[in-house]
């Protein structure tokens, strides 16, 4: 079993110690008895409620999520019981960490490989946001606020490259998210919405 295979078996175990009816009073998330029903990302998902196994449903029924979409989903439903209240106000993702050099592990790197892969695909990118359920901001070339989990939504914004500056990619995050989840987990969560972009963009 890998190391990502044993933390998703920690994060369903850490569900089955919650109280499902307070995560389906919270969140007003609908419930059959055997399942937790719910969306993230604009896309249908279950929790079940005897093993906690997550499950991402398609054209083809319901199968096992993968690691970023279900640590970001058992971190949202059990991180805490108090009521998700967003401030409004974005900030750059790294902005939240109180320790600025964590975002080494998730690899600035990525980010720049994201930046290449969108450059010159502006109108592409913009239909991935908008297949996810974003709606246009007014923060850079392409600037969408998209919707994951009940009042949670990242903000993502790409300049084009000009004569003066790279082609660049900043993810906003709400100031209080970090009250509702570990930081880790917003990178597990803005991992997954890359990986859908990308999907959508055809890649």
């Amino acid at each position: 079993m890998s190391n990502y295979e044993i933390m998703k078996k920690n994060g369903a175990e850490r569900f089955l110690t919650y109280d499902p009816r307070r995560m389906i009073d919270r969140f007003a998330l609908r419930s059959d008895g055997t399942y937790l029903y719910m969306d993230f990302l604009s896309r249908p998902y279950r929790v079940r409620l005897s093993t906690g196994l997550c499950e991402r449903g398609s054209g083809e029924g319901f199968n096992e999520a993968g690691f970023n979409e279900a640590m970001t989903l058992y971190d949202l439903l059990c991180h805490t019981e108090e009521p998700v209240c967003m401030s409004g106000e974005f900030v750059p993702m790294e902005s939240l960490s109180a320790v600025h050099n964590a975002v080494s592990y998730a690899g600035e790197g990525s980010f720049r490989q994201l930046e290449q892969s969108f450059a010159g695909r502006e109108e592409a990118l913009a239909a991935a946001c908008e297949a996810l359920g974003g709606v246009r901001q007014g923060r850079g070339d392409v600037s969408y606020r998209i919707p994951v989990f009940g009042d949670v939504s990242l903000l993502l914004s790409f300049w084009r490259a000009d004569e003066d500056f790279p082609a660049s990619l900043t993810v906003f995050c709400d100031r209080n998210l970090t009250r509702y989840v570990f930081y880790e987990t917003i990178w597990y969560m803005v991992g997954f919405l890359m990986g859908e972009i990308r999907r959508e963009m055809g890649e």
